[in-house]
Order: structure tokens, then sequence, then C-alpha cells
């Protein structure tokens, strides 16, 4: 019998509605991964999950119960993968942000979110297509803050994101028609700087005050240049990207061949023919371990159990970073199973 393996990476949010029977309740950690009722930040309703549609809408509530985030999605095991205009609240109820796409092309999308002071919250990646449209975020009074367009035809491309406008708490318009000055703050965060033909352009800084940091960032036409990290206690790092995914210390090559070389068919499976996916999610902690393995959607025959094995036992990644500090990065790896 030949066994054949491939993978890939994928990176991986109000219909107001009362929960049935066929809906499905998630509970989630403050990362946005599935954990436990008595750990949950957040959870998910999906309506309709146990019937088959071709979409699907979904909820996902602050622990209060209020309404976090209202999206439809087509795919019932990939809830990050929305479809349409998506939107985010307050907790107090107001709306946050409006994700508004007006186009769809065959290519790499990408779905950002930040937090209320400007700080890049997360980042969902897929590789399906690629929404072309606005994005529109509030303060929690319900005024408008800014105006965004974005175009994610290439992913290459960093110069993804427009600021067309942008009003301060006090509700005066900094920038207009993509020229100004973006003046976010709060009681937690201040943050600076300019914006020339709809691009940050020169040194933008950043400070949080509960951790006394503070981030500088040079820009030239919206291009990255440099950033420089001070901490509280003196500490400062220097780094030449925003953000940098994980990565097996030793090459994706690496990975793919540990999984190839170790992942043992049962012979239940192979018996029956077995050929489908197999999504096994995980998180690369701060010091490159992994954690939280669990299966998304599987085969059954004992080959989720083995996918799961194969994936815990490689740990060799180098940490993904955000501004310079290593971050949490959650991963969803499909394995592609072929046994003949």
């Amino acid at each position: 019998m030949k066994k054949l393996l491939s993978l890939a990476f994928i990176l991986a949010t109000s219909f107001l509605f009362a929960q049935s029977e066929n809906d499905k309740k998630i509970f989630l950690d403050s990362l946005n991964k599935e954990t436990t009722e008595a750990n949950h930040v957040y959870y998910r309703i999906i309506k309709d999950y146990n019937l088959n549609r071709d979409s699907y809408l979904v909820n996902t509530h602050y622990k209060s119960g209020k309404i976090k985030t209202e999206s439809v999605i087509a795919d019932k095991s990939a809830p990050y993968k929305t479809t349409g205009t998506t939107t985010e609240f307050y907790e107090n109820g107001k709306k946050r942000s409006e994700f508004n796409p007006s186009t769809d092309k065959n290519d790499f999308s990408t779905r950002n979110s930040w937090f209320e002071n400007g700080n890049l919250e997360s980042e969902i990646k897929t590789n399906e297509k690629t929404r072309i449209g606005t994005e529109n975020y509030y303060y929690e009074d319900g005024t408008i803050q800014s105006i965004w367009e974005f175009d994610y035809s290439n992913y290459n491309n960093k110069r993804n994101r427009k600021m067309i406008q942008f009003w301060d708490k006090n509700k005066k318009q900094l920038v207009k028609d993509g020229n100004g000055i973006y003046l976010l703050e709060n009681k937690r965060s201040r943050i600076k700087g300019v914006v020339k033909d709809y691009y940050k352009d020169g040194d933008w800084v950043e400070e949080y005050f509960e951790t006394n940091t503070v981030i500088t960032e040079r820009y030239d036409n919206g291009n990255f240049i440099l950033g420089k990290r001070k901490e509280n206690d003196g500490t400062q790092i220097e780094y030449t990207e925003i953000e940098k995914q994980p990565s097996p210390k030793n090459g994706i090559k690496d990975f793919m061949s540990h999984i190839q070389k170790t992942f043992k068919a049962s012979n239940e499976a192979v018996k029956n023919k077995v050929n489908g996916k197999i999504f096994i999610e995980f998180v690369i902690e701060k010091d490159g371990k992994i954690s939280d393995v669990k299966l998304v959607r599987g085969l059954g025959y004992g080959l989720d159990e083995e996918a799961i094995r194969v994936i815990s036992n490689y740990e060799n990644w180098i940490p993904g970073q955000q501004k310079g500090k290593n971050v949490r990065v959650r991963y969803s790896v499909p394995i592609m199973i072929s046994l003949k």
C-alpha cells in the first residue's frame, strides 16, 4: 500500500437569534481558540450548525452574553472565513468596526482586527478569495473614528490599506482625504503619526501607559523601514518586520518531512482506502513550543489521533513576533490522506 500525505498552512468572528438544538456553541479563550466553559472569555454560536446550508449565521459573544461580532460563513468548519459584512461591537453594545467587502477575486485574502487603541489585535489569512472594500471604525460612544479602504489582491504589497478619514476623540477631523495627523489616545495609550497621501509617513510613536512601553516606527510613504521598542526595564529592541510568523527551526520542508515519515495509518484506514483531509489546530507559544493541539475536522479510523500525535511531537519552532516581541500564534494545518 502506498500512503500519500500533503499539507499546507492556513493561519487561523447583529443577527440576533435564540439558540436552538441545531446550533453549536463553542467556548473561546482570549485568543479566540476553543477552551472549556470554566476558562472561557468569549463564546461563539453557529446557527443551524447541524443542518446542511449554503451559509451560516455566526455570533460571538462576550462572557457577559453581550454581542461581540456578527458574521456569515460558508464553511461551518472554518468560522473565521467570513463572507459579506462582518460587524464588531464594544461590550456596551455600540458598533466597534464594520468590514464591508465590495469585490471578490480568486486570490489571497486577509482579515485584520484592531484594538480600540489602534494596535493590531489579530490577522487572519485564507487562500480563497481576496476581499476589496472598506473598513469603518468607531469610538465607544458610537461616533465615527476612521474610514479605510483595503485591497489585498497582492499579499506581498504591504500598502494594502489606505486611511481615508480620521476623527479624534473630540470629533475633530485630523485626517481628511488621506492627509493629516493621526492622534488616537485614551486612558491606556497614545498613538501619533503623519498620514501622507493615504499612508503612514515619517516617525509614528506608540505609548502604552500601563506597561510604560514606547514603540517608535519609521515609514516612507506607507513602507515600514524600522521599529524600536523600549520596555519599562529599559530594554530596547530593534525590528525590521512588524510581524513575523512562527516557522520551523529547520524549515518548512523539515516539518513536512516529519509528518510524512512519522505518520502511520491504521490497518483499518488502509483497508477502507480512506481519502480526505484532517484539520489540526495548535498554538505556537512565545517560547516556540507547541500547545493545545486538537482536532478541528477528522476522518476517523484512528487517523485523527495519529495526526494529533505527529504534530504534538514536532516542537522545533521559532516563535512568532509582533513589533519585536514574541507572541502566541494559532495555526491550522490540513493534512491530505490518500490511501491506495
